[in-house]
């Protein structure tokens, strides 16, 4: 059973699905709440307000599961090893590279409806990676896709059902 497959059978709270997040890299508000907009589509029936999601980032500071310094927040030791114990652990993908404006990527994808967490989990990670919905399943980006991401698609084993197609700005009419 995959990490995610193991998360999505459990019912996360707000302040499992922030840690988790930011265990696998360091946030700025704006950027979890673009994941957990997605993450709230798909998973829950209303979006936590701003001041939902501020306090329970207090609360977790306070409880020393994680630090702010200047605009961004990351889990500390006790956050990560809460998570380990846990198993709670989702994995996400930043861009580590500069976009390339004149290259994008068309994803598109016809995933089972009995690995439906994990059709999920990739429109949540396109979000994030700064995709466009162009039609259902059917997703355009900037290219490159980070390396990492390429890779647990594999292990997740869902590159059977998905195709990538990379294109210029001159291909796109």
């Amino acid at each position: 059973m995959t990490v995610v497959t193991s998360v999505y059978n459990n019912v996360m709270t707000l302040s499992d699905i922030l840690l988790a997040y930011l265990k696998s890299n360091k946030s700025n508000y704006k950027e979890m709440r673009k994941y957990l907009h997605g993450y709230s589509k798909t998973h829950q029936e209303k979006e936590p307000s701003n001041q939902t999601i501020s306090t329970t980032l207090y609360r977790l500071k306070k409880r020393g599961l994680l630090t702010k310094d200047s605009e961004t927040f990351q889990t500390t030791y006790q956050g990560n090893k809460y998570l380990d114990t846990n198993n709670k652990s989702l994995k996400f993908f930043h861009r580590d590279q500069k976009k390339n404006s004149s290259r994008k990527i068309i994803c598109m994808f016809d995933i089972p409806e009995d690995i439906r967490h994990k059709r999920n989990w990739l429109r949540n990670q396109l979000e994030i990676l700064d995709f466009a919905l162009l039609q259902n399943s059917v997703w355009i980006g900037p290219a490159p896709l980070p390396r990492d991401f390429v890779a647990y698609l594999t292990k997740l084993e869902l590159t059977q059902h998905i195709k990538f197609l990379e294109v210029t700005n001159k291909d796109i009419i």
